[in-house]
């Protein structure tokens, strides 16, 4: 079982649909600045669910976060290949209900998602994006020790700030 401090991290499984869905489809402050830059529709949500419920053996994919204290599931992300550089490279993300900003979590997860990369995975880099406008992510990175690299355009996701950090090994 992955877990930091205060969360567990699960495998995104389909026990997870009605708090997702709340999250992803209803919830527009949390959605606003994150994957389309918008809450998804019915079908998108379905759609996301189907590429990305990974089992306990995935390395890469998406992980629910809930809270050790009670379950309540606060978020998700993961850890996703990525081709932003030319290159293949590995995305840290993650979005939380709004209800659990400001709290810490973000970093705690972030951090949790590096450690695994150079740690667990041996990767040499991560990348992360964050929406211009969403500066409380931006600094989430900062702190997690990332660096700006450049601005990108994505089909699905606009314009992203593009932030790198290497491991020290």
């Amino acid at each position: 079982m992955l877990e930091t401090e205060r969360l567990i991290l699960a495998p995104l499984k389909y026990t997870y649909v009605d708090p997702l869905f709340q999250l992803c489809c209803k919830n527009k402050k949390a959605m606003e600045k994150t994957m389309y830059n918008r809450c998804l529709t019915l079908k998108e949500f379905i759609g996301f669910l189907d590429k990305f419920i990974i089992s306990r053996d995935d390395k890469f994919g998406f992980w629910v976060f809930l809270l050790k204290k009670n379950n309540t599931v606060i978020g998700f992300g993961g850890l996703l290949k990525c081709r932003y550089l030319n290159i293949e490279d590995y995305e840290i993300g993650f979005i939380l209900d709004d209800k659990y900003w400001c709290k810490g979590f973000a970093t705690e997860v972030g951090q949790f998602q590096i450690n695994y990369a150079f740690h667990i995975l041996n990767l040499h880099r991560v990348l992360a994006t964050a929406h211009s406008d969403n500066l409380t992510s931006q600094n989430v990175l900062h702190k997690l020790g990332m660096i700006y690299n450049d601005t990108i355009k994505t089909k699905t996701r606009g314009t992203r700030l593009l932030y790198k950090k290497y491991s020290k090994k």
